[in-house]
């Protein structure tokens, strides 16, 4: 019996689970959990890593049922991790794919991260041989903005195989880093985007300086503009807001949803997003109103949007 079957009693898990059949869960997951620092070399779990451990049973959860529809029609399954950071998304779902789901002959999966912290990279690919994950994974110094899978694969043509991502994440990406996490997956006609943002300043900025113009103050939200506090608080909800209508427009069906309680973790919203290819004309014309609403301003993932998307974009908001 190791340590973790020892200390993992019946009456341990419900603890830590609330009772709720959890995908990820000690003991059976120990190796992960250890790996990623949230139980102790005794196999423990010390209480301030519960939160981050219910934070990604109910990230799995929502990610679910999409990531099993991939598994079942592609061959070569590939997801890109846009801004790791210190991966614990990505490993998530390498090792749920690999430990948790049926192996089928003939399919592989990949799971790609890429950040600027050269450290936090290196951390992870020593991860990865630990878990003996690395067959499975592969981690690059790269910014989301410069980022490209083409490129990646003419360096590394041992995994040429994966010609695209059919997946793309981003867990807080800080500022439009979310919306350059969103739109590489949009560049690369990803089918699935999921993405938890984080520090949405971009908008705020924008009101801040819009605030000191005549336009501004006589603005219906010149209050919010001239308030620190509310500015952003008002502008981080609106900056999502815009960020679903654009993708709706791309043809993406989006939703916005909380997976982990505000108790928690007040940096609990995921955006995800289906591909569906019916582009919504409502959510073109919905941006355009609220961006008008909002003092003309635009959000970063506007710019990045597909030339079809664009267009449609800049017809309507023309007329």
């Amino acid at each position: 019996m190791t340590s973790a079957e020892y200390h993992w009693t019946a009456e341990r898990v419900a603890k830590i689970t609330s009772g709720r059949k959890y995908e990820i869960a000690p003991p059976e997951d120990a190796p992960f959990l250890r790996a990623i620092g949230l139980l102790s070399s005794n196999s423990a779990m010390p209480a301030d890593a519960v939160r981050k451990y219910v934070q990604i049973n109910h990230m799995l959860e929502l990610l679910k049922p999409p990531l099993l529809d991939l598994r079942g029609r592609h061959k070569n399954l590939a997801i890109l991790d846009a801004g790791c950071g210190s991966s614990y998304l990505t490993f998530l779902l390498a090792w749920y794919l690999k430990h948790k789901l049926p192996e089928t002959p003939g399919q592989n999966f990949i799971l790609v991260g890429i950040d600027t912290n050269q450290r936090l990279i290196e951390k992870s690919r020593s991860l990865a041989a630990k878990l003996d994950l690395e067959k499975h994974m592969h981690f690059e110094v790269a910014s989301t903005a410069d980022f490209k899978w083409d490129a990646m694969l003419q360096r590394r043509p041992t995994i040429a195989e994966f010609k695209r991502p059919q997946m793309v994440v981003g867990l807080h990406a800080c500022d439009t880093a979310t919306d350059e996490a969103l739109g590489l997956g949009l560049a690369n006609g990803a089918d699935i985007l999921a993405a938890s943002p984080c520090c949405q300043a971009e908008l705020a900025g924008k009101w801040r300086d819009l605030a000191q113009s005549e336009a501004g103050r006589n603005h219906a939200l010149a209050p919010a503009f001239q308030a620190p506090e509310l500015r952003r608080t008002i502008a981080a909800e609106m900056t999502d807001m815009m960020r679903v209508l654009l993708l709706r427009a791309s043809g993406y069906e989006t939703t916005a949803t909380e997976f982990v309680e505000s108790r928690h973790s007040p940096k609990n919203r995921l955006i995800l997003a289906v591909k569906r290819g019916r582009y919504s004309q409502e959510a073109v014309e919905s941006y355009l109103k609220l961006k008008a609403h909002l003092g003309g301003c635009a959000i970063r993932l506007e710019a990045l949007l597909g030339d079809d998307a664009r267009q449609r974009l800049f017809t309507e908001g023309s007329r």
